[in-house]
């Protein structure tokens, strides 16, 4: 896994065994539950699809992004995807925060500019962006536009306050209407996060213009630059630490659900697993 000078995560992944010349439906988890993090101060957590990406490695032509169909698993404690392979390879990314130049008039006065990116199926089997407002806000007459320079969004009002948000479903109660504020570098959101600098920012470069000491316009979702080495590479281990409550599988076989090495014949619990099954099958 690289981490680019953004913060953005790249995850490389080769589909051989995998890949059939079609389109194959992959599900993949990581058994560390998003609040144990996936290092001792990293978490990853994702209001939604938006944040995630895929494209082809060199030489190929990188493709748009948001074709390859990728949805967030419900109903899990861990970051958890599934997707479809249709490439013999590819690179997923992960990120931190993303600028947004779809707006759409806020609900219920149409008065405040609210962030209207959404990611949705086509239904043809990929991925899309569209105007988030018919999707989040239905019966809404307000409209959505595109802004000549992309900006950040956070959340405002409700649980996810200073949230980094690209459409009103990422806000729960709240909107997607917030200005950021410059924060100090690497600083990333948590429910019980302060206001930060009290200059308000559309992009990083006004933070640095101010306050070299906030050179960050808004939070992140999570931060893992100083886990990188000098190539930018991050390694992840697979091994469970204290405390052992997350969720694995046995090796071999992966079979077997697992807290820990002593829950497995093998005494082996890994942290992570990819299963692939047919596009079709149920």
């Amino acid at each position: 896994m690289l981490a680019d000078s953004c913060g953005n995560l790249r995850i490389g992944f080769d589909w051989e065994g995998i890949y059939n010349g079609g389109k194959r439906w992959v599900e993949g988890a990581s058994g560390l539950s998003p609040s144990r993090r996936i290092t001792p101060d990293v978490a990853i957590v994702l209001p939604g699809r938006e944040f995630v990406g895929s494209t082809n490695p060199d030489p190929n032509k990188p493709g748009d992004p948001r074709k390859p169909l990728i949805k967030l698993l419900s109903g899990t404690d861990e970051l958890a995807l599934e997707g479809t392979v249709d490439q013999p390879a590819s690179i997923v990314h992960i990120l931190p925060r993303l600028r947004v130049d779809r707006v759409c008039d806020a609900s219920p006065d149409c008065t405040h500019p609210e962030a209207g990116l959404a990611v949705v199926e086509d239904g043809l089997g990929d991925g899309k962006e569209v105007d988030a407002h018919p999707i989040d806000r239905p019966g809404s007459q307000c409209q959505c536009k595109e802004i000549r320079e992309a900006r950040y969004f956070t959340c405002e009002g409700g649980d996810y306050e200073g949230r980094p948000c690209t459409r009103p479903a990422h806000c729960g109660s709240g909107f997607c209407t917030g200005t950021p504020k410059c924060q100090p570098a690497g600083a990333v959101w948590r429910t019980d996060a302060s206001p930060g600098s009290s200059t308000e920012c559309n992009d990083d470069q006004r933070c640095l213009d101010t306050d070299p000491a906030f050179p960050q316009c808004g939070y992140l979702l999570f931060d893992a630059t100083e886990k990188k080495d000098d190539s930018g590479k991050i390694t992840l281990n697979s091994k469970f630490g204290e405390p052992k409550s997350e969720r694995g599988v046995c090796e071999p076989g992966r079979k077997d659900a697992c807290k820990r090495d002593k829950s497995c014949t093998s005494n082996h619990c890994s942290g992570y697993v990819l299963r692939a099954r047919s596009l079709f099958a149920p």
